[in-house]
């Protein structure tokens, strides 16, 4: 059998260039047209929200804490994680600090990005073990569903230190969208912590 390969004359048929080139320009094609759609539908979602954001904090706000430090996890539409809010910084993951106010909460990375969420803009406050993508430990996200202009969404904030994080859920407490889930961010809190 070895001696037949030896005395064989030719070698292999050698791939057509021309078929291996058309190959390759279709590929290159079809991965061209997915981005192309891709980049179509982000800038169709960016356009969906036009309600502007309130970025600075009104003057003679009640602090309840200090700024905290914190990861922005990114805002999304209330209960569809998958549905990331693209426009004004609010889909883009960051980190940030945070501090809450008797007035409202107030989110920012100390240059572009900057959120205030008032108080009667919050629908519902709650512990949760992650939103769009970013995923934690029990009760590890702090969820914010507010309103948008007509839209509901959720946002997500990540504490860095456990004991920033207890301050905050005390001090979430004095929220009238709190008071329903106050006892079980705090159970969740507790659970976490051992």
């Amino acid at each position: 059998m070895i001696t037949q390969l030896v005395k064989a004359a030719t070698s292999a048929p050698v791939t057509d260039i021309a078929e291996r080139t058309m190959l390759t320009l279709l590929m290159v094609l079809i991965i061209g047209l997915a981005f192309l759609g891709m980049r179509k539908g982000w800038l169709n979602k960016s356009k969906r929200v036009i309600a502007e954001i309130e970025t600075h904090q009104p003057a003679n706000v009640n602090p309840l804490t200090s700024p905290c430090e914190a990861r922005f996890a990114g805002t999304t539409t209330a209960g569809n994680w998958l549905d990331r809010i693209t426009n004004q910084g609010l889909g883009t993951p960051r980190s940030i600090t945070i501090q809450i106010f008797r007035e409202g909460i107030y989110l920012t990375d100390d240059g572009q990005f900057n959120l205030w969420l008032a108080s009667d803009a919050i629908k519902e406050i709650s512990t949760n073990r992650g939103i769009a993508g970013d995923v934690v430990d029990q009760a590890g996200m702090l969820k914010f569903t507010w309103h948008l202009g007509d839209l509901l969404v959720d946002t997500g904030v990540r504490v860095n230190r456990h004991l920033d994080h207890e301050l905050i859920v005390e001090a979430l407490q004095t929220f009238p969208s709190a008071a329903a889930s106050v006892n079980q961010m705090k159970t969740q809190s507790m659970e976490a912590g051992e």
